[in-house]
């Protein structure tokens, strides 16, 4: 009989080739190239020179089957040959494969003790081989600036002075394409024909591709859907590895591998279908990251990434269970700011994720039942320790005999016998909250309370402040906490090692309640070629002074354009509007805006700014709108002879007159001595006319607000106390904008 030789490979440190840089165009680039390189249809074309059997493909890795008198040469040259394509695509990444012999009784009879040892075979590999140093630097060499390991071989763009190394250059060029994307695109044409989704629209699929992946995006776009955060959901399948042993044979290993393919991708789109809308460009604010085999990485705004995490585990564990073959997933979700370093990030979620399938691990050995499970955590700031650790030390007590955890996590979300989900619980007591406007001023204190450490004091101070709690309040919190979360004295029991552990879900409610309900977030409506053509009619005389004067005639000259005319100058007029604009709109908004430029608004994308910063302006960005000098260009100039200003100066109503003033004493009340002076005066006769044209993100309410602003402007100036720059602000026709 012949020998078999089975042949499995796979990609050396995937996660660390995504996340090499931490910069989303390279990371949504290298989810792209390894997403065609592990492409079942590319992998079976690649394998059709040596004549083997593709049994899997998926997560960097490749598992086949060869046979015949030559199998085992073969299967080495299969493997070069992945080698070099694997060099060729990425530049940087390595792979491992092996070759295990075997034969045809024990691929039927014994195929998963076959696997295993095929496994264990290519764990020695992998540890045994070279291990890759960075490249040496040298003053002669110029390093990447993005990865700063490898030389720079490319420009990113022709005329950039970005060096890249050829790994970072071929991740850049691939961010352009997602092959997990385009597959969501299908998979909701498909859905779209049999029923409608939410506000999903068929004939924009395309738009929905170049708009979310071909446009230079990053983090901070899906960050603005949700007040800047952003979360990173992490999952994995449950004790995989046991159900591949109930595995009879290689037809059942490949049933069961695209099972879980299959039952990943479908759970996946239509939680991301149903937890998400695009927006009115067609941007869809996702980023798949990682999706193989049962493993599955991606970035959604916060507000909807615990809600998909979620329908994911659920969807999976429910379709996996139709087919005869119940699994689950367990999901860690990480929620930071936009601007968070991504691969820390995604440290943190793996950690999470790990919390959670100790928590589904427990539920089978203790209860017998398969259950997906969460856990979540918000990260204010980067730190050294794990959350583990974090969690230990901050978040728990331990009294004698006894262990205290000021938290809940993780939950439940979905088991075998349809038990109520926990974490269902926790939203749903969150949104009641909210709806029943419980203060959350009140919460706060209970977090504070929760952090004393001492049992007794902790007991006292949260009796104290139920008792301090209004009627309405207090019974908005007994049903949607203390009974909807199945609290006793303020604690939950539940078990960990068969050790009996206490813990106060009040922590958790706290960290999630601002990410559960769909907040307004500053996601701009984007108004381009704003061109607003304005006449500014002056109702009493103006001064706009130029800091100059005219020796022993005027003392206070006015700003003056080359031709002798008065002007305003546009820094004036943008002055001018800022002041009543920053002044009124806290009036009229709930959304904060900067004084004085305050730190929140010097961040790269304006588009996270407040309203003031991205109309005029701030030392980060400069403003939207340009706003030009105010001229007298009534048709009076047509004609007008060469020797213009001399012709000016005799013609009273455009030329300033003299106006003058005395200086007063405020304590005394009379005018000082000494103290007259003059000055220059345009008159009230002729309007001006100026433009204000540019690009904004504004929402639209935020637009008309600015243009009533405009309107209500009555002064300019100075001397508007003695009676001066009274004017009237009209439209022209030609006012415009465009909206997209």
């Amino acid at each position: 009989m012949d020998s078999k030789y089975l042949v499995i490979i796979d990609v050396d440190k995937i996660q660390d080739y995504i996340f090499a840089t931490g910069k989303l165009k390279e990371i949504r680039g290298a989810s792209a190239i390894l997403s065609d390189f592990n492409d079942f249809g590319e992998v079976e074309r690649r394998l059709a020179p040596f004549c083997g059997e593709l049994l899997y493909s998926g997560g960097g890795n490749v598992m086949a089957l060869f046979s015949g008198v030559d199998g085992e040469g073969r299967a080495k040259n299969f493997i070069l040959s992945e080698m070099a394509e694997i060099k060729k695509t990425t530049s940087i990444a390595t792979l491992t494969g092996i070759v295990e012999k075997t034969s045809e009784d024990e691929i039927k009879e014994k195929f998963v003790e076959l696997v295993l040892r095929a496994e264990r075979h290519l764990a020695r590999c992998k540890e045994s081989k070279w291990l890759a140093l960075d490249f040496f630097h040298s003053p002669l060499i110029k390093v990447c600036v993005s990865c700063r390991k490898y030389p720079a071989e490319k420009r990113d763009g022709a005329d950039s002075n970005t060096l890249l190394c050829r790994g970072c250059f071929l991740k850049r060029a691939a961010s352009s394409r997602s092959r997990i994307f385009k597959q969501f695109c299908e998979w909701l044409k498909i859905k779209l024909a049999k029923e409608p989704m939410g506000a999903w629209n068929p004939s924009d699929l395309d738009n929905y591709y170049k708009s979310s992946i071909m446009e230079e995006r990053d983090l901070s776009h899906i960050g603005d859907k949700s007040d800047g955060y952003v979360g990173l959901i992490v999952s994995d399948g449950n004790r995989m590895g046991e159900k591949l042993k109930t595995v009879q044979n290689q037809e059942k290993f490949k049933e069961l591998s695209r099972l879980i393919k299959e039952s990943l991708r479908e759970s996946l789109f239509e939680a991301i279908a149903r937890g998400l809308t695009p927006d009115a460009s067609g941007f869809v604010p996702v980023e798949f990251v990682l999706v193989g085999g049962d493993d599955l990485v991606l970035v959604l705004p916060t507000n909807r990434a615990i809600r998909v995490a979620q329908d994911v585990c659920r969807i999976f564990q429910e379709k996996t269970r139709e087919a005869g073959s119940e699994l689950s997933i367990s999901s860690g979700v990480a929620i930071a700011r936009s601007k968070f370093p991504i691969s820390r990030l995604h440290k943190i979620g793996e950690d999470l994720l790990k919390s959670a399938k100790r928590l589904s691990n427990q539920y089978k050995t203790e209860e017998k039942i398969e259950a997906g499970c969460l856990d979540f955590a918000v990260i204010s700031t980067a730190s050294s320790s794990g959350i583990q650790e974090i969690r230990e030390k901050e978040y728990s007590f331990q009294p004698p005999n006894q262990n205290f955890k000021t938290h809940r996590r993780p939950y439940r979300v979905f088991d075998s016998k349809n038990n109520p989900s926990e974490l269902m619980d926790l939203i749903s007591s969150i949104e009641t909250l909210q709806k029943e406007k419980f203060p959350k001023s009140r919460l706060n204190q209970y977090y504070k309370a929760l952090l004393s450490g001492d049992k007794d004091q902790l007991l006292y101070d949260l009796l104290r402040l139920t008792a301090r709690l209004k009627e309405k309040e207090r019974k908005v919190f007994n049903n949607s906490v203390i009974e909807k979360l199945s609290m006793k004295n303020f604690w939950v029991e539940t078990s960990e090692n068969a050790e009996q552990v206490y813990k106060n879900p009040i922590s958790d409610i706290v960290e999630l309640y601002d990410f559960i309900q769909e907040k307004k977030s500053r996601q701009m409506t984007e108004i381009k070629n704003v061109f607003l053509k304005i006449q500014i009619t002056p109702r009493t005389p103006f001064h706009i002074g130029s800091g100059l004067g005219v020796s022993g005639i005027i003392d206070k000259a006015m700003l003056k354009d080359a031709s002798g005319l008065p002007y305003i100058p546009g820094s004036t007029l943008k002055g001018r509007i800022k002041y009543h604009y920053t002044r009124l709109y806290p009036l009229f908004h709930s959304d904060p805006i900067c004084i004085d430029y305050a730190a929140c608004c010097a961040i790269p994308d304006v588009r996270s700014c407040c309203s003031v910063c991205r109309i005029f302006g701030s030392r980060a960005h400069r403003g939207g709108l340009v706003f030009k000098d105010a001229l007298q260009t009534k048709p009076q100039f047509k004609g007008i002879p060469s020797r213009r200003v001399e012709f000016m100066k005799t013609y009273p109503p455009f030329s300033p007159s003299i106006r003058m003033g005395v200086k007063i004493s405020r304590r005394r009340r009379v005018a000082e001595e000494k103290k007259l002076f003059s000055m220059e005066v345009s008159s009230p006769q002729l309007p001006y006319e100026t433009e204000i044209a540019g690009r904004l993100f504004l929402k639209e309410k935020e637009f008309n607000f600015f243009l009533m602003v405009l309107k209500r402007m009555d002064k300019i100036g100075g001397g508007k106390s003695r009676g001066l720059g009274a004017v009237e602000i009209t439209f022209l026709p030609e006012t415009k904008e465009d909206e997209q």
